[in-house]
């Protein structure tokens, strides 16, 4: 197994309790973008299947998160974000939470959330803003909202609702790591 995603579990793991506290009040503005069975596309440790407490399933390219949350009595499995092992309008709702910056192919991986939609499912998603994607050297590609909502529409996601989190504003991302853009769109 990989030395990186065992660090990488380690990390997520061996946060503070501060870390943690702040990370549920992160993952329950997204809960309540969704209802019905909804995807989480790099699931890490389950933080977000913990919270939504419908019919959900994970998934992640880390061995130990995925192990970590089975331990849980989460639904996960192994897999990357392309593509994805379920067919086509299989889910009402689909996550993709500080992922995409991750990958050598965004356009890859939202028309593969876009594909395993229903009509009317919603796609998720959450990017770090400026001082957050410098923060780590893992991250490739620097995403803004036009970025984000050129790409979903070339899949026909129309976009719900565009907004920096937790500050509603653009500038503190410049400054502060954990500041997200979060874009939330509709399959047509």
């Amino acid at each position: 197994m990989s030395q990186d995603h065992k660090s990488y579990h380690d990390y997520l793991l061996n946060r503070s309790r501060f870390s943690f506290w702040i990370r549920r009040f992160f993952v329950q503005d997204l809960v309540r973008h969704f209802h019905g069975q909804v995807l989480d596309v790099g699931c890490g440790i389950g933080e977000f299947l913990k919270q939504y407490h419908t019919s959900s399933l994970g998934i992640d390219i880390n061995p130990f998160a995925v192990s970590y949350c089975q331990q849980q009595g989460l639904t996960c499995c192994i897999s990357g974000a392309y593509p994805l092992p379920f067919a086509d309008h299989s889910f009402d709702g689909v996550l993709a939470s500080n992922i995409l910056e991750h990958l050598d192919s965004v356009e890859t991986a939202v028309a593969e959330a876009a594909r395993v939609l229903k009509s009317g499912g919603i796609l998720a998603i959450t990017v770090p803003q400026e001082a957050g994607f410098k923060h780590d050297d893992t991250h490739v590609n620097l995403l803004r909202q036009a970025d984000l909502a050129k790409i979903a529409e070339r899949f026909n996601l129309q976009p719900q609702q565009s907004y920096f989190y937790p500050f509603r504003l653009e500038w503190p991302g410049k400054l502060l790591y954990f500041c997200e853009l979060r874009a939330v769109f509709v399959k047509a």
